[in-house]
């Protein structure tokens, strides 16, 4: 995984940082957020797009995890599905809770988009997470 600080605008124009962690090959980023205040949740559509952009990976197999409070008591960790739009802009995110638990071996395994493949790390099954569509 390469570790970057993405810079983006904020929905109010400001503009922010967040810690990404990006794997090209498998389409994997994993957007934590800074010190400065402003939340990946906030943005995370803006982040989204701009990480797909920015590294020309594949809007519709990306596999999105955001984390704030990282390091924390109040660590939280969700996998983030986006619905493409006509322009082939992410919008709609939907949010998936993740155990922190579960970013730290994806992280340590490189592990990629497959749930099945991601299963057979950290024993998630389709089952548990929930339908997604647009």
């Amino acid at each position: 995984m390469e570790s970057h600080i993405l810079e983006y605008r904020s929905a109010a124009f400001d503009v922010c940082q967040c810690s990404v962690e990006v794997c090209r090959t498998m389409n994997v980023v994993i957007a934590t957020e800074s010190s400065d205040g402003i939340e990946v949740t906030e943005n995370v559509e803006t982040i989204a797009n701009e990480v797909v952009r920015q590294f020309d990976l594949d809007p519709r197999r990306l596999f999105f995890i955001e984390r704030y409070y990282p390091q924390t008591s109040f660590e939280n960790v969700s996998l983030v599905e986006f619905c493409l739009d006509e322009g082939a802009a992410l919008r709609n995110p939907q949010r998936f809770e993740l155990p922190p638990s579960v970013l730290n071996k994806i992280v340590a395994l490189g592990t990629g988009l497959d749930y099945k493949r991601l299963n057979t790390v950290v024993t998630v099954d389709e089952d548990e997470l929930p339908g997604i569509g647009c």
